[in-house]
């Protein structure tokens, strides 16, 4: 797959993909969305979800402080189990960990040109930090959630330019 399939007039969905959803995917969704704002970004969409959710939890209380830190609201968001039905309709998947690569393929196998460790997509696979999994803060220190942010943050201001440039927001003049 290339950087980013080019999508028509409906939404281009982007999916963040961690384990319980509470912390990495919607600090992940919400740079993302931060940076959706600008104009002629309408047509791109983030969302999140976990390999590993059983209930309706909100974002940990570190992470939201954190997101909080850098002028972002992550208290709406809600975890919720990365379905079938939601991989099958993102139009790119970006993963935190490997396990969660696997888990998306294992269970959509015809989803695998569209899911990537977020570190690896749009890098060379000679890239150092290619194939870098963002390690989960959950239970550490709150350093572990500020670099967390750090890296979420690098990472998603990094894919962004290379997912807008791949997505048509703009009607087609085809009729």
């Amino acid at each position: 797959m290339d950087d980013a399939p080019v999508t028509s007039s409906r939404s281009f969905i982007v999916l963040f993909v961690c384990t319980g959803n509470q912390c990495r995917s919607p600090m992940a969704q919400a740079l993302f969305e931060n940076l959706i704002k600008h104009p002629g970004d309408g047509g791109i969409h983030a969302d999140s979800a976990g390999t590993s959710v059983y209930n309706t939890y909100t974002p940990i209380e570190e992470a939201v402080v954190i997101a909080q830190e850098h002028g972002l609201n992550i208290t709406g968001i809600r975890s919720k189990p990365c379905t079938a039905e939601q991989i099958n309709e993102a139009d790119l998947i970006l993963t935190m960990g490997k396990m969660h690569q696997a888990f998306i393929v294992n269970s959509v196998p015809s989803a695998k040109d569209k899911t990537f460790l977020l570190t690896s997509f749009g890098r060379s696979t000679e890239d150092p930090k290619y194939d870098t999994e963002i390690e989960d803060p959950i239970g550490g220190e709150p350093e572990d959630y500020r670099l967390c942010f750090e890296t979420l943050d690098r990472e998603v201001r990094r894919v962004y330019p290379l997912i807008r440039r791949g997505v048509r927001t703009e009607p087609s003049d085809a009729t």
